[in-house]
């Protein structure tokens, strides 16, 4: 593993804004124990939304993904002022989010373990009157995937034909797409 360091601005940053010392920002930095945001469009800067347990917040550390030096350290409200650089990994910094960057610091789990993925799940009532959810498409998310899911209900209708035909004993009567247990699902008309 790489040692991460500092700027003098994300150390100065580092203690005016958050409780974290520098070996503690370090360990979830070099640990990867964070939800990737997304990298700074044409660059080698990433942002990276941390969990702070003891005080129960977010913040986004910006880093040079190549020297892994941090630049800064923003509370999660200023990053808005930033999203536009970005080559984003969510649609928004929901709950969903902020869970999987809070499961990076709790657990064992790296930013490579909490990517995000697109579920197309089938609301159905199988032969015996039962109703179930069936997850009928994983997909590796990206923003402009979930857009084409969203925006075009033709792909995932193909998608929904394509199952239909393998599980004949199923009535579907909903049909959704989610990123995740906490974010706002996406409902299609069936």
């Amino acid at each position: 593993m790489i040692d991460s360091g500092l700027s003098k601005h994300a150390e100065k940053r580092l203690f005016e804004r958050t409780f974290f010392n520098e070996k503690s920002i370090n360990n979830l930095i070099v640990s990867k124990s964070y939800f990737l945001l997304g990298r700074e469009v044409n660059s080698n800067v990433v942002h990276c939304l941390v969990y702070q347990e003891n005080t129960n917040e977010y913040f986004v550390v910006i880093k040079n993904e190549l020297s892994n030096i941090l630049i800064t350290i923003l509370p999660l409200e200023y990053h808005a002022k930033f999203e536009s650089k970005l080559i984003k990994e969510y649609v928004t910094i929901d709950s969903e989010i902020k869970r999987r960057a809070r499961l990076g610091y709790t657990s064992s789990l790296t930013c490579d373990d909490l990517k995000l993925k697109i579920k197309l799940k089938a609301d159905v009532v199988d032969k015996y009157g039962l109703r179930k959810v069936c997850e009928i498409k994983n997909i590796k998310f990206s923003l402009d995937e979930y857009i084409k899911y969203t925006r075009d209900e033709k792909k995932a209708m193909n998608i929904l034909m394509r199952w239909i035909k393998k599980n004949k004993t199923f009535e579907v009567v909903g049909l959704s797409l989610s990123i995740g247990r906490e974010s706002e699902v996406f409902n299609y008309n069936v």
